[in-house]
């Protein structure tokens, strides 16, 4: 037996969410996609027992791609489930696993492995996050072992249920992808904060662009680490970007010498993407951005290994707004 083969074998203990036996009607699968995400929602505001929401900053645009809320039940987000799907992609993709997904056995194969993949990334980024001080400002030894246990159970737990929901909505109960929704309810979430959020976050400074304006009368323009008008018209300049550049075709001038040499046009997308690459990158960030907590908890802000990386994830991670930039000197 194989390596995914044991992988798959030990998804067959892990409950999963059986297809229907007949299609829902479509206000039933509504229905199931509105409950998924309201649900996603709630547990991204449930904070996880043993430690106080919010102690720790990361990176909040990763937080915002891979559906993260720091110190509640979705720290982990899906990032677990999306980097056990690239990893298999991978070594499928690459000839290091021989598997041809357009086979049904190898296509179960696959998905369960992935099943079992996800929880094992899980379990890794709990315990990091949990024995590595992470989610405690200082590392917080004082913590005993027993939370940080529950700590990793939790976030387990919560993965597994993110599963259910993807495979609620993937077979055919709901609409969609449910890990695309929550996404895109993350990224919704983070926007309307980023716009409006009434939070004081220092003397005179509100959170959300607009609630500084309101309330503190202040234009807000320029911002460093905090929304601003700049940034705001950035990221509307860039979806009408991003909306004109996905409805854009290329015609392709094709000609059939079979049928008389009729010449006819193929349009084509100009650009064909996915958010494959950018969740790659966010995960990537989000890990070194935990190891850089994890570092700091046990060898302290002096040691060589904290000092490489943060200088690296002082590299990978995004400016928040132009000062951000500045003052990094790019």
């Amino acid at each position: 037996m194989g390596f995914l083969e044991a992988l798959a074998e030990i998804s067959k203990y892990i409950p999963a969410v059986e297809k229907p036996a007949r299609r829902p009607p479509l206000p039933t699968r509504l229905m199931w996609t509105a409950l998924v995400v309201i649900l996603y929602l709630i547990m991204s505001e449930i904070p996880l027992y043993g430690v106080v929401q919010g102690q720790q900053q990361f990176d909040i645009l990763a937080q915002m791609l891979l559906g993260m809320n720091i110190g509640s039940l979705m720290t982990l987000g899906i990032g677990p489930i999306v980097t056990a799907g690239i990893v298999l992609e991978v070594l499928v993709g690459g000839g290091l696993i021989e598997l041809d997904l357009t086979k049904p056995r190898d296509r179960k194969i696959f998905m369960g492995a992935q099943r079992t993949l996800a929880l094992v990334f899980a379990a890794l980024e709990a315990a990091a996050y949990a024995f590595g001080g992470a989610l405690w400002l200082g590392g917080q030894v004082s913590v005993s072992t027993l939370v940080k246990l529950l700590i990793v159970l939790q976030l387990v737990i919560a993965t597994l249920i993110l599963m259910w929901f993807d495979e609620l909505v993937r077979n055919g109960w709901g609409i969609g992808s449910a890990l695309s929704l929550f996404i895109v309810a993350s990224v919704v979430k983070g926007m309307a904060w980023q716009f409006a959020g009434p939070v004081m976050v220092e003397e005179g400074q509100y959170y959300g662009w607009l609630a500084q304006v309101i309330l503190a009368r202040d234009p807000a323009i320029l911002r460093l680490r905090l929304p601003d008008l700049v940034g705001l018209l950035a990221t509307i300049v860039t979806i009408m970007v991003l909306i004109y550049l996905q409805l854009m075709r290329v015609y392709i001038p094709i000609t059939s010498p079979r049928y008389g040499s009729i010449k006819t046009r193929i349009p084509l997308n100009f650009i064909y993407v996915t958010n494959i690459p950018i969740l790659f990158v966010s995960i990537v960030v989000a890990d070194i951005g935990v190891f850089l907590q994890l570092i700091e908890g046990i060898a302290g802000r002096e040691s060589l290994a904290y000092k490489v990386m943060s200088g690296l994830y002082a590299i990978v991670a995004p400016p928040h707004g132009l000062l951000d930039a500045a003052s990094r000197g790019w």
